[in-house]
């Protein structure tokens, strides 16, 4: 008889052990399942916070390129060249053609050597302050190069 009540017991306590370790397994999955749905929910949340963010940023945007839109119309670009810069359209006189650009410098020549009278005092006093070397290239005298106090004081 003693045999048989171990054996009894021991199968007892087996699926006593089996009970357990299924109810441990069924708790877990249970939590898991749980951990999983709130880790949803989260993503859930932040999915329709996005999709918000993108609505008002798509609205910003259409909302800058009617700006823009208005911005670049011609009628208030011509205003502005106009008014503010003084620009007017060219009038069909003062066009030229690829063919009578030639022409057209030979008759500029006369204020481009206006032009390059002012500039000459100034090139004249930046070539005092530099000399020659012997291959012809420049070489800037110290008059023309700042040194680091020159340099200390300008930032002042």
């Amino acid at each position: 008889m003693g045999f048989w009540k171990s054996l009894i017991a021991q199968r007892f306590y087996g699926v006593l052990l089996i009970q357990i370790i299924a109810f441990v397994i069924v708790v877990l999955v249970f939590v898991w399942v749980t951990l999983s749905k709130a880790m949803v929910n989260e993503d859930i949340k932040l999915q329709q916070s996005l999709k918000l963010e993108i609505a008002r940023e798509q609205e910003q945007l259409n909302s800058l390129r009617l700006e823009v839109a208005q911005l670049e119309r011609p009628e208030r670009l011509d205003r502005l060249a106009r008014d503010k810069l003084g620009l007017t359209p060219v009038s069909p006189e003062k066009q030229a053609h690829v063919d009578s650009l030639s022409e057209l410098s030979k008759s500029t020549r006369p204020a481009d050597q206006t032009a390059m009278a002012e500039l000459m005092p100034k090139a004249e006093s930046t070539a005092q302050n530099e000399s020659i070397n012997g291959d012809g290239s420049q070489i800037p005298t110290k008059a023309t190069t700042p040194n680091a106090k020159d340099i200390n004081r300008q930032d002042q």
